[in-house]
């Protein structure tokens, strides 16, 4: 059996994309194969190969499964956890994508388990462009950057949408947040999101900031050069130079210096 998922040119949906290959990437039982074209690992029987335009999963029906359920387990334990007051809740930047979501269970599933929903029917994906996949008018969890008046129905009530998306790029779209650079102010949240146009160089790039992300608190993923920033300009200047002070720190070279 061979999974796939396929670059969108939509970069939240992608962004989850190269979440989901870091993930396994950090799990391989064999030495990692990297062409200039493509990286493959071997992990738990399955074969799964990283493309500039898509991610692929080859093997047996029931652990790529498995292995799809760990990805999510992990996920999960990424962006529900307890708040001050004890309670589940969404943490970081997912309390803003997902907060509609009361309950992560039949929100964070598998492809399999999404396509139980009667909202899904056959048709063609208008970010990936597959036609052999389920799919369903497109929400808010799974594109909330671009908002038209065909998208959400509830926001136009004479509408309906008519933009659709397949259950793997709903499926994918679930791990942008591990993703996304983010700045939380009180109830504000200004985002910042990496866009590229091969899935191999947007991993590479971000595989770069990864130390951002290893800091990441509930305020910010990366550490803060601009105190008390309170809007998206400030916010993005504070990025900006949080990410020239990293990456002098971490040159040696008196030419990039100069």
């Amino acid at each position: 059996m061979k999974t796939s998922f396929k670059k969108t040119g939509k970069p939240w949906i992608d962004l989850g994309i190269v979440a989901l290959w870091d993930y396994f990437a950090t799990r391989f039982e064999d030495d990692l194969t990297v062409e200039e074209t493509f990286e493959e690992i071997r992990l738990n029987g399955l074969v799964i190969r990283f493309q500039s335009d898509s991610l692929i999963l080859e093997g047996d029906e029931e652990k790529i499964n498995e292995e799809l359920q760990n990805a999510l387990a992990s996920l999960r334990r990424s962006i529900w956890s307890a708040t001050k007051r004890g309670k589940m809740w969404w943490s970081g930047v997912a309390q803003f994508f997902f907060k509609q979501r009361n309950r992560p269970d039949g929100f964070l599933a598998l492809p399999a388990e999404l396509v139980e929903s009667s909202k899904y029917s056959n048709g063609t994906c208008d970010f990936c462009g597959r036609s052999d996949l389920q799919v369903r008018p497109v929400g808010a969890s799974e594109d909330p950057f671009i908002v038209t008046r065909d998208k959400w129905k509830t926001f136009y009530p004479s509408h309906r949408g008519d933009i659709k998306i397949c259950v793997n790029c709903v499926f994918a779209s679930r791990f942008s947040p591990l993703k996304t650079f983010f700045n939380i102010n009180r109830d504000i949240l200004n985002a910042s999101i990496m866009e590229s146009a091969d899935l191999l160089d947007s991993s590479k790039t971000l595989w770069d900031f990864s130390r951002f992300f290893a800091e990441a608190g509930d305020y910010r993923n990366y550490p803060p050069s601009i105190n008390y920033v309170q809007s998206p300009l400030e916010t993005f200047m504070d990025f900006l130079f949080s990410t020239w002070r990293e990456l002098v720190r971490n040159c040696n070279s008196a030419s990039f210096r100069e």
